[in-house]
């Protein structure tokens, strides 16, 4: 069925609405195939993106949450839980380059417990405070003083751009 604003849905109906399994195609170019209920994305299904981004994985009313794999554009892969259409939970996400980070997520980044695995082959296991710029900066700094005896494994965030590493306890 073609609607005037150009999606196509093909699939079951029921009570008029969307039911069951289906394909909606967006006049944006986005392309879902899977399960529907009350006319809206619920279960399983795949969402295809037209920059060539896509989901696969559990939907709840229209949104990405429960169990997933989002492949980016970009080359990145994450695999594991979404809640209200952001990463969220415990995960894995693989970078183009081949490197990665196993562990926590909140809000779409990773934030808690974890591994990451540097492109240079370094490994950082523990506590993700926050990830941005300056943070991994100042993991990677930790790092290789860890490795050199200076101090311990987890920085300590003081502002933004700027970071500490705990001392080793003599």
């Amino acid at each position: 069925m073609k609607y005037g604003d150009g999606t196509i849905y093909e699939g079951t109906f029921e009570n008029g609405k969307f039911n069951g399994r289906g394909v909606l195609k967006s006049p944006d170019g986005r392309v879902y195939t899977g399960q529907f209920r009350d006319g809206v994305i619920h279960g399983q299904g795949v969402l295809n993106f037209p920059d060539s981004s896509q989901y696969r994985g559990d939907f709840s009313f229209g949104q990405f949450h429960g169990k997933g794999v989002l492949f980016f554009q970009d080359g990145r892969e994450y695999k594991g839980d979404f809640r209200n259409n952001l990463i969220d939970g415990k995960g894995r996400l693989v970078y183009a380059d081949g490197s990665w980070y196993e562990g926590e997520f909140r809000n779409g980044k990773p934030n808690g417990q974890g591994v990451r695995l540097y492109p240079d082959g370094s490994v950082y296991r523990g506590e993700i405070i926050r990830q941005d710029t300056a943070g991994v900066r100042c993991l990677r700094s930790c790092q290789r003083e860890h490795l050199r005896g200076n101090v311990s494994c987890r920085p300590v965030f003081r502002q933004r751009n700027t970071c500490l590493c705990r001392r080793k306890k003599i």
